[in-house]
């Protein structure tokens, strides 16, 4: 961003893919870009490097990157930090604390969006704050939306196919499996600040 006095983090989580499902990744992640949007690296941050570096290690823990958010965030007159997918992270529960002990603290002003789908344990967490739910569409959508697919699918040649009971069975698979992941899929969006926060 531009304004030197107002930080974004954002972090999208996919249990798919080692980097973007590791917690201590991730709190790393939201550090490295709220560092990256000061005039200069914070002090403990650099004596962190440095202490690492004497040491051969070149992996922070989590604890260490944790104690650096605050410090961080601090340094700005306002952050936002979004978390796409909490529920895809390997240890949720754990960046779900940090992301409520930022929020407890009184010397910030933090903005908070998290999504996480709505049978997560995450909601159980968040549950004194303010949500919403997006749900999908009906099950009838979906299976004008697969129709329509399979049917570009063969007039564009990428799919042959003769036999109209097996294009039911395609349509009438997809949308068993899909579980109600149409365009959006069910998700509970947290929207959380401190008592310091403003618009």
């Amino acid at each position: 961003m531009s304004d030197e006095n107002t930080a974004v983090s954002y972090i999208y989580c996919n249990s798919r893919d080692a980097d973007k499902s590791n917690s201590t990744i991730l709190i790393g992640t939201i550090l490295k870009q709220l560092c990256l949007q000061q005039n200069k690296l914070p002090t403990l941050l650099e004596a962190l490097h440095d202490r690492l570096e004497k040491e051969r290690s070149k992996i922070p823990s989590w604890n260490e990157l944790a104690d650096l958010i605050l410090p961080t965030v601090s340094k700005f007159k306002q952050t936002f930090i979004v978390v796409d997918g909490l529920d895809e992270c390997e240890e949720s529960e754990k960046l779900s604390r940090l992301l409520l002990d930022l929020v407890e603290s009184t010397a910030i002003r933090l903005k908070i969006y998290v999504s996480s789908r709505s049978e997560s344990r995450q909601t159980r967490l968040f549950r004194n704050f303010p949500s919403i739910v997006i749900t999908s569409g009906t099950t009838d959508d979906l299976i004008l939306f697969v129709k329509s697919e399979i049917e570009d699918q063969i007039k564009n040649d990428k799919l042959l196919l003769s036999d109209a009971r097996l294009k039911y069975e395609i349509v009438a698979s997809l949308v068993s499996k899909a579980d109600g992941m149409y365009v959006l899929y069910t998700i509970s969006s947290f929207v959380f600040w401190n008592a310091v926060s403003c618009c």
